[in-house]
């Protein structure tokens, strides 16, 4: 099994990727997981913000990675973008894909010889433009009313484009059906995995809003309570609402049976979580960094997963 370190929302913070990748090096894991929310430059507007991502992923993000990888050839990097990342750039994160990390984006992938990682990053609509990774939830919960924006821009093209939500487009859990085909077929059926998906279950301690309300998916709600029963899903580690554990109190929750995580994220501190994959109950720890001086002091906290 591997001791992993997984955070997701680095985007908040210039210095984030730095943190995280001292803190990967200072504990020693065999994997990093990162559940989107990668690149920190944001403009204006999208279309204005199209190039100063891309040189961002060009310029920090490969090589920081190449000269992380050259220091710890042994450890691996599974990660792909959020909701605020536009989907206009990630042809560059493809190019690099199982060369400087691997992409987990409806994927299914081996993280050892006894467990593998399964990523979604699509979430439910929200009342933000960005709209390149968002879809209705499910067909008899689509959340396409309320307090949402229908109406708003793609940027798959490489450029923006105005864009409607709809049904007809698909939904997350027609999705997660083709992931559930693909776990229940050679050479997966019998694989345990992590579940990564950017977007936390509904009406859990993990996707609440400052006003309380609960805005996860219920359609990844759905996945995690069909695999729990069967003892393969080990985890599932989320992000997106990042507020969440200061309202609810926790970074935890449990679904039938499965641990599920969501360790928000500071501008001022990256949060992060170490576990080991063999006993994620016990393992699990609260990692935070912070700036001193010309150093990071890199902490780790008891977290207990048990309700």
């Amino acid at each position: 099994m591997a001791q992993i370190l997984y955070t997701s929302g680095i985007h908040v913070h210039l210095d984030h990727l730095d943190r995280l990748l001292a803190a990967a090096g200072e504990l020693g894991v065999d994997a990093v997981m990162v559940g989107g929310d990668l690149v920190p430059t944001k403009e204006w507007s999208l279309s204005a913000s199209i190039k100063p991502q891309r040189r961002w992923i060009g310029d920090v993000l490969f090589p920081r990675l190449v000269i992380h990888r050259r220091k710890f050839p042994g450890m691996s990097f599974f990660l792909d973008f959020g909701n605020d990342d536009l989907m206009a750039n990630r042809w560059m994160l493809e190019e690099k894909d199982r060369k400087y990390f691997t992409l987990i984006h409806r994927e299914l992938v081996p993280v050892d010889n006894n467990c593998a990682l399964a990523g979604y990053m699509f979430v439910p609509p929200t009342p933000f433009k960005l709209k390149d990774w968002e879809k209705a939830d499910c067909a008899d919960r689509p959340d396409l009313d309320g307090d949402i924006r229908r109406r708003g821009s793609k940027t798959e093209t490489g450029v923006e484009r105005p864009y409607k939500l709809k049904l007809s487009h698909g939904t997350i859990e027609d999705d997660l059906v083709q992931l559930t085909e693909i776990l229940e077929k050679p050479p997966w059926q019998e694989q345990s995995f992590l579940f990564v998906s950017h977007d936390p279950p509904l009406n859990t301690a993990l996707d609440c809003l400052f006003d309380g309300r609960h805005v996860g998916s219920l359609a990844i709600r759905r996945f995690i309570e069909h695999w729990g029963p069967t003892g393969r899903l080990l985890a599932g580690f989320h992000g997106h609402i990042y507020e969440s554990p200061w309202v609810s109190g926790r970074v935890y929750d449990r679904i039938a049976g499965v641990p599920c995580l969501n360790v928000g994220q500071k501008a001022g501190q990256l949060r992060a979580l170490f576990f080991d994959s063999k006993d994620i109950e016990n393992s699990t720890r609260l990692v935070t960094v912070l700036d001193e001086g010309h150093e990071y002091k890199i902490s780790l906290s008891e977290l207990s997963i048990l309700p």
